[in-house]
This record gives structure tokens, sequence and C-alpha cells, in this order.
């Protein structure tokens, strides 16, 4: 028994399983490593349970390279997904209560006196994100700042690990390339 960590699909990393141990004997539950059999090699595809080869692109038998670098974007895509949830709130109403308490942040700072009354939004975490009006809209602000900085950041290392990727002359260098990203943490 092998165990494999997948990325898009794809297996991406082959480790061996010691005779009579089991995946949990070797790696931490949050390593993300699947158990797999003997047969599995880095760079198969996982389908519907089973692993295979990577299908034969049009370049011929022996190029996948069109396939396994379709399938490296997707995870690249994906990976960027995972980042940017480190940095928002899961939930569509969330989602949408930040945005509308943007809104008032912005409208509130432009006020000459912001009342709690025309900004409910706000009002609602007066004494937990500050004590006036004016002070929560500029934490409002301030996290948005942050977000689009965590954004740009996240969006430069995906948008580079995708040119990487395409620029691949083979399966073995466009694996490498995915690879080798480092997405950037909290700043």
């Amino acid at each position: 028994m092998k165990a494999v960590r997948l990325q898009g699909g794809i297996v991406v990393e082959v480790a061996p399983v010691p005779d009579g141990f089991g995946i949990q004997d070797c790696f931490h539950p949050d390593a993300g490593m699947l158990a797999a059999p003997d047969v599995v090699d880095v760079g198969m595809v996982y389908i519907d349970g089973e692993y295979h080869p990577a299908p034969t692109p049009p370049g011929g038998p022996h190029s996948t390279i069109g396939v396994a670098k379709e399938r490296l974007l997707a995870a690249i895509d994906e990976d960027a997904e995972r980042e940017y949830q480190r940095f928002i709130v899961p939930g569509t109403g969330h989602g949408l209560v930040y945005l509308a308490r943007l809104d008032q942040a912005r409208e509130a700072l432009t006020a000459s006196r912001p009342k709690a009354a025309d900004f409910p939004l706000l009002a609602a975490s007066l004494g937990v994100d500050g004590k006036s009006i004016t002070e929560i809209a500029e934490s409002v602000l301030a996290k948005e700042d942050a977000w689009r900085k965590a954004a740009a950041r996240i969006e430069r290392v995906r948008m580079a690990a995708r040119q990487a990727v395409k620029a691949a002359l083979d399966d073995s260098e466009a694996l490498a390339a995915y690879q080798s990203v480092t997405w950037p943490g909290p700043q």
C-alpha cells in the first residue's frame, strides 16, 4: 500500500506505507494523505474512486502535458480559493452583511456627525468593535484594506503559478512548477 496526496484530482505525492501499518499510523490526519494501491504513481488521475493514467492528449500517446497542465491549472485555482477563504468569512449572508457594512462605513466617514440610527449595521457592533460609529467605520475600512492587500498577494502568486505551469515543456516541469508555489500568509 502507498499513501498519496491529490491536488486537483492528480496524484502529486506518493509515500510508501510499511507493511502492518495504516495511513493513520504514518501520517497526521491534516496531511491529507489517502491510501492507494502500490501501482499508483505521481501524475496519475483520480476519478470516481479509481486511479488512472492521464488520458492521451491530442499530441500523441506519450504526451500528457495538455492534460497535466489543465489539472494543475485547476489545482492552482482551487488552492488560491482556499487561501482566500483564510481571510474571509464563509456564507453568502455574512458576505452580504460585510458588503453592506462597508457601504455604511464609507458613508459614515463622510457624515459630519454620524448617528447610530442611520447606520444600523455599524451600530450593531457598538461596544464590541468600537465606541463610536466613526471608530467602527474606520475599523471596517482598515479590514477591507487588509483584505484587498491579501487578495492582491494571493492573486499575484496564482497568476505567476499559472504562467509557470503553462510555460512548462513537459509533465515533470509542470508538476515542479506547481509544487514550488508558496502561498503568502497574513502580513
